[in-house]
Order: C-alpha cells, then structure tokens, then sequence
C-alpha cells in the first residue's frame, strides 16, 4: 500500500470532510521518483479532484 487514506488525510486533502474515497490510481515512473496522480473525494461532499504524491525509489530499483 502506498497510500493510506485515513492515516495521510490532512497531507492529501485537508479540506475534505468525512472519510476520503482514493480511486484510479496512474503511476509515472521519473528517474528515481514514483509519481502517483490519483482522484481523491470526501465520503460527505463526493467532488472528485486530481492528487499527486510523490515516492522516492530506490536506485537499484527499476520499475517501468
């Protein structure tokens, strides 16, 4: 699991209320990054937006 949604909440989305619904997940693999562009909503309001995080990989690591 890279991405716990109730534990990392207020880093994605602070300003969601209720739960957070994470779906369609679109991973980009930069040199060594993993970017994750993903739609994130709130179990209240249910207006999706677009979220990035970013992971550093390991330099052995060769993901494609």
């Amino acid at each position: 699991m890279l991405i716990d949604g109730l534990l990392e909440k207020e880093h994605i989305a602070p300003e969601i209320r209720g739960g957070l619904l994470l779906d369609t997940p679109s991973p980009v693999v930069r040199g060594n990054e993993l970017w994750l562009y993903y739609a994130v909503s709130g179990e209240q309001d249910r207006t999706w937006r677009t979220a990035l995080s970013i992971f550093s990989l390991p330099e052995e690591s060769h993901l494609r």
